[in-house]
Formats: C-alpha cells, sequence, structure tokens
C-alpha cells in the first residue's frame, strides 16, 4: 500500500502529528511518502513541493489571483483583534496539484493542508478512484478561515461577519472562502473521502458543521514513540537543567508563550495566589520569552527542537499545567503523561481524551484562574497522590497512545477505503 500524506510545514503541533503518524506506516511496513511545501528536510520518505512552471495564461492567471487575494485578504486582516491566531482562506492563487507529484499513491492523506493549495485546483486533479483520508489538527478544514472559533457558531451554518476579522461584514473573506471550500467538497468529494480526527470534541464539532456533516468521520488518536517519550530520572533531569531538588516544579510547554489560546497569562495569574504558599518552580518550554513578569524561581528553556531532549523536561517536573481555553489532541499533553508526569488541565475540547482523572491527572470544569488554583494546590497538597499517578499515566499512554496503535487503526480504515 502506498500513502501520500500532505501537510504545508514540517514544525508545529500538526506537522509533528503528521509525522509520526507517517514513521509508524514506515515501521508497519507502508510505503508512505511526507509531501510538504514549507521547511526543509534531508530525510528519506519526504517530498518538497516547489512552484511548477506552467504555461503563460496559468502564469498571468495566478498572478491577477494573486493580487486579488492579497488586496482582500489586506483589507480583513490588517487590523484584528487581539489574540487570535493565523486565518487561513481557501482562495489561494495556485498550489500543489496531484499531477505535480512523482509518487502514485494508493491513499491521499491530507493533514494541516492550510495555504498548500487551491482547493479546487488540487481536489479536481486527484482521479475520482482515489480515496481521501482527511485528518483534522484543528477546525479549519470547516470555518471560513479560523483555526479555533474561539466559541463562535458561525460554521454550523454559514461563516460571515466575523469576529476574528477586521471590517466584519456578511460578504467578508470568511463567507467567500466557505462558500468556496462548500463548492470544491460539493463537486470533488462526493464519497471518496473520510475524515479522522484525533479527538472527540473534534469529531463532534465537524459533525455540527455545514460543511462535514454529510461525512463519514472517525476518531483516531494521535500516537508517538513511547521508547523515545518514558520517564527519566527526576533528580538527574533537575541536575542537567539547573532546577534545584527540593521545590515543587510546574511545566508549560507550548509552541509559542504568547499564544492566547494556550494560557499561559492564566498560569501567571495562578502562580501569584499558589507561590506565596509554596517552594513553586516554574519550567516553561516555548518559542519566545515570557512577557509577564515572573518570580526568580523560573528557567524558560527557549524552543526545543530536538525530540530527544524533552522526556528529560517532562521528567524534571512534578506537574504539567494544560491551561488552553480551546485545544485539539495536544502533543505537549500526550508527552507528559507518556513521560510518567500528570497533567492540570481545563476541561475544554479534547484534553478530557487525555486527562483521566485518577489516571492521568486533573480536569478542571471551570475556566477560571480560582478553579486551576485549587487543582494545583491540591496536588501539591498530595505527594502519595503524585507517586501513583505517575505510573499510572505511563500505562495510559502504552495502552492508548503509542504510534504502532494509531499506525494498525489508519491501515485498518486504509484498507476499509480500498
Amino acid at each position: 500500500m502506498r500513502v501520500l500524506h500532505l501537510n504545508t510545514l514540517l514544525v508545529g503541533g500538526a506537522a509533528i502529528a503528521a509525522q509520526r503518524l507517517h514513521m509508524g506506516l514506515c515501521k508497519e511496513n507502508i510505503e508512505s511518502r511526507f509531501l510538504y511545501r514549507e521547511g526543509d528536510t534531508d530525510k528519506p520518505g519526504y517530498l518538497k513541493w516547489t512552484w511548477q512552471r506552467r504555461n503563460l495564461f496559468s502564469r498571468i492567471r495566478r498572478r491577477r489571483l494573486f493580487l486579488r487575494e492579497e488586496a482582500a485578504n489586506k483589507k480583513y486582516l490588517k487590523n484584528r483583534p487581539e489574540g487570535f491566531e493565523r486565518f487561513s482562506t481557501a482562495t489561494l492563487s495556485e498550489g500543489v496539484r496531484l499531477s505535480d507529484i512523482d509518487f502514485n499513491a494508493d491513499i491521499i492523506n491530507l493533514h494541516w493542508i492550510s495555504d498548500m493549495f487551491n482547493y479546487n485546483d488540487f481536489f479536481s486533479s486527484i482521479p475520482q478512484n482515489k480515496p481521501i483520508v482527511w485528518t483534522l489538527h484543528d477546525m479549519n478544514a470547516f470555518t471560513g478561515g479560523c483555526h479555533y472559533s474561539n466559541n463562535c457558531n458561525g460554521y454550523i451554518n454559514n461563516c460571515g461577519n466575523c469576529p476574528q476579522l477586521d471590517n466584519r461584514s456578511a460578504n467578508d473573506i470568511s463567507n467567500k472562502s466557505f462558500s468556496s471550500k462548500s463548492y470544491s467538497y460539493n463537486k470533488y468529494f462526493r464519497d471518496r473521502v473520510c475524515i479522522v480526527a484525533p479527538s472527540r470534541w473534534l469529531a463532534e464539532t465537524a459533525r455540527r458543521s455545514k460543511l462535514l456533516m454529510n461525512y463519514e468521520i472517525h476518531c483516531i488518536s494521535n500516537g508517538l514513540d513511547i521508547n523515545i517519550f518514558k520517564p527519566r530520572n527526576r533528580l538527574k533531569a533537575r541536575k542537567l537543567l539547573g532546577i534545584p531538588e527540593d521545590t515543587q516544579v510546574l511545566l508549560f510547554v507550548a509552541d509559542g508563550l504568547d499564544n492566547h489560546r494556550k494560557g499561559f497569562d492564566i498560569l501567571v495569574e495562578a502562580l501569584k495566589t499558589i507561590a506565596s504558599s509554596k517552594n513553586i518552580f516554574l519550567l516553561t518550554v516555548g518559542g519566545g520569552a515570557p512577557q509577564q513578569e515572573l518570580s526568580k524561581n523560573h528557567i524558560h528553556l527557549g524552543y526545543v527542537d530536538i525530540e530527544e531532549r524533552m522526556p528529560m523536561v517532562y521528567s524534571a517536573a512534578d506537574l504539567f499545567i494544560a491551561p488552553s481555553r480551546e485545544d485539539n489532541l495536544p502533543n505537549t499533553v500526550l508527552e507528559s503523561i507518556s513521560c510518567g508526569t500528570p497533567v492540570v488541565a481545563f476541561d475544554q475540547g479534547g484534553l478530557s481524551d487525555l486527562v483521566k482523572p485518577g489516571l492521568s491527572g486533573y480536569l478542571v470544569k471551570e475556566l477560571t484562574v480560582k478553579a486551576i488554583v485549587e487543582a494545583i494546590e491540591s496536588f501539591l497538597n498530595t505527594p502519595a497522590t503524585e507517586y501513583s499517578l505517575r505510573d499510572r499515566c505511563r500505562e495510559t499512554a502504552i495502552k492508548n497512545f503509542s504510534s504502532d496503535l494509531q499506525a494498525k487503526k489508519y491501515i485498518d480504515l486504509y484498507h476499509s477505503l480500498l
């Protein structure tokens, strides 16, 4: 079986999850290739798409569409409200087409494909008898451009008047992008597209959406290499990182600490209450530097781009804090659990698939600073609970989230579509 994965980037949570699936399939002797647009790697099995030299008419058309798209997007994206992430429309002037790729796949597996291709051009280039699996990593496949809706329900009926844009109107770029996706899906998807969501929350949300409600949607959790992400000696980990042995270490990891959705600001506020009575040490990992004023008991490691280093970081912590306002199935939480470090998280999105009370951590029902403070303090005040949870975390990861298990579930799905 030959499988082609498509993901715009090589970095970021979706790219990491997609590549773990690709590598898991390779270990199961599946002929898998990973096509990307941005970044560089010399790993075998990876294909980089580059702009194709087409005829003069195509180049003129592409240029006109690009200028029109740029002008339209600038109007709505120039002064967006603060706190929102990337906004990706489906109106890219040109991009990947299957005919550009020298790999005849049996299955096309899409992942995070924002800004990778023009939907009409790409989907029309795929033969009608070739199955498509689309693994969702956020909400963008069924919205007019946002990747997380921030409690907006426009995607249920029709996007427009988008709260994440400047110059809001019923016919804004979210509405045009939503309409473009609807046209492409209705014309080219038919009965050959199968949707996979890594979390129950994302699966249910997709089923409620106007764009994907009529498609088959499966739930297959992301996986990871449990032989890499495994518990390490805590004292050695702390010594290596320069963390005092006698402190209670809280860990926060995100792609960027300034990502409002990930909730680092909530943790900072919580620490103002907790730190006065506890010997707390904060360890942070991610792009950028904390903008908030923090105590001296803090180390920021920056962005750690070598996967094999992270298990030592997780093992140094007593507790991983995931105060996300919205999330799918964060790799960081999965990695922490696999390394035996319990997690405190808000009961938001797909986090309840990973954080099981009594097994892998604490779920906080109320999205407030007070509620997460109570959960953290409850954990820190009962050391015996921590030791029992560490073993259960590891057992949970082995049983439910190994890359081997994920690969086998995908292989079963692929066979059912051929």
